[in-house]
């Protein structure tokens, strides 16, 4: 009887030799066939055909593809242009800003100040302050952003529909004259906030202390003309 090692030995060389054989190695000098080009009718074998087609992607490229230089159109004008960007402007003469901080009725107001600023990036804004009865003041702001949006509002604030309320006050969207805003009231701090943005570049802000309520600060915001102001530049 074979050992183990035996059998794997001779079923190796039987395995060889069938091989061999098969591929005529046994002292042919037979060349591996090629396949038939024709038949015997003179027609095309499929392996022909083959050929032919190989031949003809090759000099003609991928059937159903265009060079873009045979038609007279540049590459990139195939690709869609990018969505366009706001370019930054020139912030307008402070004293413009000035001459829109509004006299109000029952309040005094203090010397309007404007300013140019160049850094972190150039704007221009304008204030005044607003002394109502006893301690309550009311601080008047307009800036114009350039139309840079670092200097305009977080943007999720002027959502419609935003609305954040405490025990302590509330943060809410608000539209003022069409334009979007934002206001904030602090019940304990006696603090009110709205702002509005104006023509996507103008932002006009009050800011109130020892206040009673909102109302106050929403009718000095709304004292600004924004109909001139948006036509600044």
């Amino acid at each position: 009887m074979f050992s183990l090692f035996g059998r794997h030995r001779v079923l190796a060389a039987c395995v060889a030799g069938a091989f061999l054989a098969s591929a005529g190695c046994s002292g042919s000098n037979n060349k591996p066939s090629t396949p038939a080009l024709v038949t015997n009718g003179g027609a095309q074998t499929p392996a022909a055909k083959q050929v032919t087609d190989g031949t003809k992607l090759t000099a003609g490229g991928v059937a159903g593809s265009k060079d873009p230089a045979s038609t007279g159109k540049d590459p990139a004008s195939t690709s869609k242009d990018p969505a366009p960007m706001v370019v930054a402007a020139k912030p307008v003469d402070f004293e413009a800003l000035k001459a829109l901080l509004p006299e109000i009725e029952g309040w005094k107001r203090g010397e309007p100040v404007g300013e140019i600023h160049s850094l972190p990036v150039p704007y221009a804004s304008a204030h005044a302050r607003y002394t109502g009865a006893g301690t309550t003041v009311i601080d008047l702001e307009i800036t114009d952003s350039a139309l840079r949006q670092v200097l305009l509002p977080i943007s999720i604030f002027m959502a419609t529909g935003f609305d954040e309320r405490t025990e302590d006050g509330h943060t809410k969207a608000v539209t003022m004259r069409g334009s979007p805003g934002y206001e904030h009231w602090n019940k304990t701090g006696r603090t009110a906030d709205v702002t509005v943005v104006v023509a996507s570049r103008f932002v006009v802000r009050g800011r109130g202390r020892e206040m009673a309520g909102m109302d106050p600060v929403r009718a000095v915001v709304q004292a600004v003309n924004f109909q001139l102001l948006g036509k600044l530049r």
